[in-house]
């Protein structure tokens, strides 16, 4: 009997747990949810739900994917904003690269 009530506890921790990243995603102010934030949720409750490690070490890993995450925003945000800065200053140039890509790109699909 007492196991029972033990699982029933787990389950009920587990399920706040899981509500957690859901709570986060409502507050963003977007009704639709973005394929990385889905993913995101996906891999959240999936450390929820693994009770191999402790709770600390969980928590830690998370945090720290959350840390490299950030650091990925960050270095997109920086790499957009100097390509539009380098679109603003030599647009001709731009536009050669975008073609060239679009070439490059073309080519590596075609069926030959």
């Amino acid at each position: 009997m007492s196991q029972a009530q033990d699982e029933i506890s787990e389950l009920m921790e587990l399920q706040r747990e899981a509500a957690k990243p859901k709570s986060r995603s409502k507050k963003s102010g977007s009704p639709k949810k973005s394929a990385a934030s889905g993913v995101s949720a996906a891999n959240e409750d999936f450390d929820a739900a693994s009770q191999s490690a402790s709770d600390g070490e969980a928590r830690g890993h998370n945090s720290e994917l959350e840390e490299k995450m950030q650091e990925l925003s960050e270095s997109i945000e920086n790499a957009v904003a100097e390509i539009e800065q380098a679109a603003k200053e030599e647009p001709v140039l731009v536009s050669m690269v975008a073609f060239t890509l679009g070439m490059v790109i073309g080519q590596s699909f075609s069926r030959r």
